[in-house]
């Protein structure tokens, strides 16, 4: 009787085995899809973020792996970094630049099966309101305020371009030239 039960189970874990190993190809077959459809731009972006913030916590004596630093320590040096990071050249970031790392870390520990948000959990508020701060902070210095936005064509500008004909006339080529213009004199070329 003994060794019929011991059969049974040792059939039923072999079963559960063959269920397992077939979720894990599952989700590796998903998973290769996801990884395929990823934006290449998305993945040097946070790789690059990332890697940034890596290297900042190695020069605090950090050595874990992001992933695996518990929320309220996490929330502290996110908090930190937010508040001191440079860019290569000592200069400081553009507050959107400092938002979308935000992002880019929460997209890594994502994707490392951490169950943590740090745009949304409760845990991560102080490391938010901090990135909030900083990026007042920078607005009120002149960052983000969009030094190379184009200016508008003045009304002199606009004359003379209906005067050549690039203008008018409701035709598809000439709002091209407008916006080809447009660009042009925003990059000063």
């Amino acid at each position: 009787m003994g060794e019929r039960v011991m059969n049974d189970l040792s059939e039923d874990i072999l079963q559960l085995e063959d269920i397992i190993n077939s979720r894990d190809k599952e989700r590796e077959a998903t998973n290769a899809f996801l990884a395929e459809m990823r934006n290449g731009n998305t993945v040097r972006k946070t790789k690059s973020d990332v890697g940034k913030f890596k290297t900042w916590l190695n020069q605090q004596n950090e050595e874990r792996e992001v992933e695996s630093i518990p929320s309220p320590e996490l929330d502290l040096f996110l908090a930190r970094f937010f508040m001191t990071a440079k860019k290569g050249d000592g200069g400081e970031y553009e507050p959107d630049t400092l938002k979308s790392m935000q992002g880019s870390i929460n997209r890594f520990l994502a994707e490392k099966g951490s169950l943590v948000n740090l745009i949304e959990d409760k845990d991560f508020k102080h490391s938010r309101d901090v990135l909030t701060s900083k990026r007042k902070y920078l607005r009120q210095q002149g960052k983000g305020n969009r030094p190379n936005q184009a200016d508008p064509f003045t009304k002199e500008e606009l004359d003379m371009l209906y005067q050549k004909g690039l203008l008018g006339g409701g035709k598809y080529i000439n709002v091209c030239i407008h916006f080809f213009l447009h660009v042009m004199k925003s990059y000063n070329l």
